[in-house]
């Protein structure tokens, strides 16, 4: 019986010391023990008490185990753009078991780093201004009297140019500055002023081309001299000729002689009559540039005898004709 019951007992002490796994741990702990020290009168008692001191223990342990590592998290980028650097974390914990009763800590770091590039786009560059470049004065407006010149100035977006997508510069690339120039006093020299009509005469024809005599006059005031000028050169006063009723005059008409048209006797003998036709024409002058024509008609007639000392031919007695040349009968 006694066997069995010490059998029981290191099997229930197997158990509680020993854990399943097999893991047992030592540590440090305060132990007990009797001891003895004299005490009573003078010594000569015994006396029995409990004494403390450090010593081993042992109980069931385990040691940690680490979990799977985390999904990646990023810490922030140092860059917006133009290639920044960033961290890549990933984290696991000494849980898969957590160490217990002493246990070893799990070996290792909890954490785990990777530093990568980020943002490596190029970064938006704003354009700025150069400096001014000046260019040399424009020519003064005037070479007397207070003009001005113009200074032009240029610059560029160039300091930097705008890229990827940057703004260009804001403002214009050119300026203009005005100074006073030439300030002295102008010297004006006098000018004549435009002609002014001051009378005209009258034609010396009412057509036919006549002539008209007209005076001018100008003035020495366009500009007035001034500041030592030059007073102006040549006459004040003009007197012209020019032609006027230029129109042609009007031709009246007039008659041409008369030119006579002789016609046929109405018998060869024995006083016949003939017809004289004249004729006149409107051409001595004919009628131009608006005249009058001719007034009266250009023919007429009349009538005259003829062969009136022509006999005529009787049986028996010779027969005469007219000698036109000769202006005599003669025997026929």
């Amino acid at each position: 019986m006694a066997n069995v019951l010490l059998l029981s007992l290191v099997v229930l002490l197997a158990v509680v010391v020993f854990p399943a796994s097999g893991l047992t741990c030592s540590y440090s702990c305060t132990k007990y023990s009797w001891a003895y020290k004299s005490c009573g009168t003078w010594g000569w008692g015994r006396c029995g008490y409990h004494k403390s001191y450090t010593g081993t223990c042992y109980r069931t342990c385990r040691n940690g185990g680490w979990t799977a590592w985390t999904t990646y998290s990023y810490s922030t980028c140092t860059k917006t753009c133009g290639t920044g650097y960033r961290n890549r974390y990933q984290r696991r914990s000494c849980t898969n078991p957590s160490p217990y009763g002493g246990g070893k800590s799990c070996y290792g770091g909890s954490t785990q780093s990777v530093r990568e590039s980020c943002n490596t786009h190029s970064c938006k560059v704003n354009g700025a201004w150069s400096s001014w470049s000046y260019s040399s004065y424009g020519t003064c407006s005037v070479t007397c009297g207070g003009g001005t010149r113009t200074r032009t100035d240029r610059r560029t977006c160039s300091n930097p140019y705008p890229r990827y997508g940057g703004r260009a510069c804001y403002g214009n690339s050119y300026k203009y500055t005005k100074y006073s120039c030439n300030t002295k006093v102008c010297i004006i020299h006098g000018g004549w002023s435009s002609w002014s009509s001051v009378s005209s005469g009258a034609c010396s024809r009412s057509c036919g081309s006549g002539y008209q005599t007209r005076k001018y006059r100008r003035t020495c005031t366009n500009p007035v001299p001034k500041n030592g000028g030059r007073v102006c050169s040549g006459d004040n006063a003009l007197t012209t000729v020019t032609a006027c009723n230029t129109q042609n005059c009007p031709i009246n008409g007039g008659w041409s002689c008369w030119t006579t048209t002789t016609g046929s006797c109405s018998k060869t003998c024995g006083r016949g009559v003939r017809v004289l036709t004249d004729k006149r024409t409107c051409t001595n002058p004919a009628p131009q540039y608006k005249g009058t024509a001719c007034s009266g008609s250009s023919t007429r007639t009349r009538n005259e005898i003829c062969n009136n000392l022509v006999p005529c031919g009787v049986k028996g007695y010779p027969r005469y004709r007219w000698s036109r040349a000769r202006r005599v009968y003669i025997l026929g």
